[in-house]
């Protein structure tokens, strides 16, 4: 729909524009000033017709920057979530790793095999979603919220990914440490 929108406007435009360019030309036969300085009906008809046209020009393009104005605040909108998204994942990460070294390593000596229950994961969760949502502004939230995103569902499978990103880390660190092992 907006881009027949866009092709009808600039066909419209370049219509306008052809016509203005025409009418603007008088052929030399045509006498559009009487003697004494008043127009003739040709001239009157010449003078209406380019200013209709110029007015109708006008229009299109000021059409055509409400459109490009609309188009741009869409895109800053899309930016300014994609900020408030990279936001939430650094809190995220931050988050993480704070509770990796205040909590988790406690809990894994604690725990017999180093393994954590699913009591103390779920805890660890709401302690997460708390923490996070407590270092992010409301702006932030708002922003988040009123794209349709679920924030708990967003800082959860961030959190995921990251621990599974410093999962792969710690496996690959392993395997460098037994291939360099004697």
């Amino acid at each position: 729909m907006k881009k027949t929108l866009q092709r009808i406007l600039l066909v419209l435009l370049a219509l306008t524009m052809m016509l203005a360019l025409t009418a603007c030309q008088k052929p030399v036969e045509i006498q559009t000033q009487n003697p004494d300085g008043t127009l003739t009906v040709v001239g009157v008809l010449i003078e209406q017709t380019v200013t209709t046209v110029a007015r109708l020009l006008e229009a299109l393009v000021l059409a055509y920057g409400a459109w490009a104005l609309e188009k741009f605040g869409k895109n800053k909108k899309l930016q300014n979530l994609s900020l408030a998204n990279d936001k939430v994942v650094k809190l995220v990460k931050q988050t993480v790793r704070e509770l990796n070294q205040t909590i988790v390593n406690q809990l894994k000596a604690e725990t017999p095999g180093g393994k954590l229950t699913g009591d103390q994961i779920d805890d660890l969760n709401a302690r997460l979603l708390t923490t996070v949502k407590a270092k992010l502004d409301e702006a932030t939230i708002e922003l988040i919220t009123a794209a349709g995103a679920d924030l708990d569902a967003l800082i959860t499978g961030e959190c995921e990914a990251y621990l599974d990103t410093l999962k792969d880390r710690e496996k690959l660190a392993e395997k460098i440490s037994e291939m360099t092992s004697p």
